[in-house]
Parts: C-alpha cells; sequence; structure tokens
C-alpha cells in the first residue's frame, strides 16, 4: 500500500507492512473503508482473499482478468487485461511476453 492509499485513512503516518499485519480485522476494515476503490493488478495470485474482504467493506473493485479471482469476480469487478509489458533498464530490455 502506498502512502496515497493511506493519506486519508485514520493513521499518521502511513502504516509500514510491519505495523499492518499487527492490526485487528476492525481497524484493517477501517483502512478498506478509508479508500475509493480496490485496484488488485496481478499476474498470478492465488485465490486473492484481498478482494473479497475489500467486497466486503463496500469497495469497488478493479482487478486483472485471467487468474484464480475470475471465479468470483466475473459478476462485480470491473477486470482489465493481463498482460507483460517490456522494460528498459539501463538501455537493457527486460524479458517480455504478451498473453
Amino acid at each position: 500500500m502506498g502512502n496515497a492509499y493511506l493519506r486519508s485513512a485514520p493513521y499518521d503516518p502511513p502504516l509500514n507492512a510491519e505495523q499492518l499485519s499487527q492490526l485487528s480485522f476492525a481497524q484493517i476494515a477501517e483502512l478498506y473503508q478509508a479508500a475509493d476503490v480496490y485496484v488488485s493488478p496481478y499476474l498470478t495470485e492465488g485465490f486473492n482473499l484481498q478482494v473479497l474482504e475489500a467486497v466486503a467493506c463496500g469497495l469497488p473493485i478493479i482487478c486483472t482478468a485471467g487468474g484464480p479471482a475470475d471465479d468470483f469476480t466475473s459478476n462485480f469487478a470491473l477486470q482489465i487485461e493481463s498482460k507483460f509489458t517490456a522494460v528498459a533498464s539501463d538501455g537493457e530490455t527486460l524479458e517480455t511476453a504478451t498473453e
């Protein structure tokens, strides 16, 4: 979670990953409810429970299509195409593929 996501949350300064792991379920729900939308970009994800947590907190969902989450998000999420994109780093092109 970036600083922009937590900007309107009831925690100041923004929390790091270790602090987030120590929150209660109620506090995690507060963080979800402080957001306007939940975005879950992934190429290979397991069940993606976080999408269901966000839905339970009333958030609209944007996620990538083509993974296991398709089984339960097709009715309520905006699904976008999942693909690899070439990235150049210091003049070197990294692995590329298009699905």
